[in-house]
């Protein structure tokens, strides 16, 4: 038998209160209080950075191509970022839970600083295709740390808020990025679509990583194995290296790079997506395949609009926008 005191009466309300509080969605204007304010305005320059350079890039890139001539080099140029992005955001996890997240995020940091400034500085398209590649490990691995960061400094209330500013971090670049970059590449030139971004990259860097100095190493690294992503980023690189070269090596690389890249998504996705299976796997096959589609389409739009259909790259601006 439980024996009632007149404190034991209050305990169970006591406890509702707490769940109740605990319950309590951060509000909007409190992710920008309490010392979060550096790092959340530095967590959004970075997504905003991320895709303002995505979108700028493709919309300068005819006029890169007219300056650098290249063409075979047009995909590497798009592909070396995302593929260096895919592999350096598990190191970068894995470093963040070794060292704490603010040595990580500065290194990369400094690295996407420096790929932005080699882009604009870059005297031909397969320098430049190794410079994104440069800029894209330091955008993946900041990224990754910043996201890390965001689980361990807000409370589970306020999670979806900051991912919700972050994905509204899109709108303004997607409205205006191809044509600042149409503008930046008619007037001062296409190099200085890239040298523009560097002090907000900076500034990005300069808020947020004092707010990440103050949290420890978490301790265990996370045990998270990068050997798939490597065989998946050869597995590409081959790929779209055999299909932009048409030289004697393209079917070889082509094959290669097919069975590696099959080889290494069936590890990395869930099983049964490369056969389309019924329920989550069909999903994430068709998921993948309408964002290939879309990415792919969006890269050379630009080109064909100026290429092929002789039209102003203000005029190709506008259609990316529009998409």
């Amino acid at each position: 038998m439980i024996r009632r005191t007149p404190h034991s009466r209050l305990r169970p309300h006591a406890v509702r209160a707490q769940d109740i509080r605990m319950e309590t969605p951060l509000r909007w204007r409190e992710l920008f209080q309490e010392g979060r304010a550096r790092l959340t305005i530095g967590i959004l320059l970075v997504e905003f950075l991320v895709a303002v350079e995505a979108l700028v890039v493709i919309a300068i890139m005819p006029a890169v191509r007219h300056e650098l001539g290249g063409l075979e080099f047009y995909g590497l140029v798009f592909a070396g970022f995302s593929l260096a992005a895919l592999v350096l955001s598990p190191i970068a996890g894995r470093e963040a839970d070794r060292r704490g997240p603010a040595q990580p995020f500065l290194w990369f940091g400094v690295l996407f600083v420096a790929g932005t400034l080699l882009c604009g500085l870059a005297p031909s398209m397969p320098l430049l295709a190794v410079a994104r590649v440069i800029q894209g490990a330091g955008a993946g691995g900041a990224y990754t740390v910043a996201l890390a960061a965001v689980t361990r400094i807000y409370p589970e209330s306020g999670r979806a808020r900051v991912l919700a500013l972050l994905a509204g971090a899109w709108i303004v670049p997607g409205l205006l990025g191809p044509s600042y970059g149409a503008l930046m590449a008619s007037t001062l030139g296409w190099r200085w679509a890239f040298f523009s971004i560097i002090p907000l990259s900076v500034i990005a860097v300069a808020l947020a990583w004092p707010v990440l100095r103050g949290l420890p190493a978490a301790g265990e690294a996370t045990r998270l194995s990068i050997r798939w992503p490597l065989v998946l980023a050869a597995g590409v690189a081959a790929l779209v290296s055999g299909l932009s070269l048409l030289t004697w090596l393209s079917l070889p690389l082509v094959a290669v790079g097919v069975w590696l890249t099959w080889s290494a998504l069936g590890h990395i996705l869930p099983a049964g997506s490369l056969r389309a299976r019924p329920g989550a796997p069909a999903a994430i096959t068709m998921i993948f395949l309408l964002i290939l589609a879309f990415i792919g389409a969006d890269y050379f739009i630009p080109l064909m609009l100026t290429g092929v259909r002789g039209r102003s790259l203000a005029e190709a601006s506008v259609v990316i926008t529009r998409c």
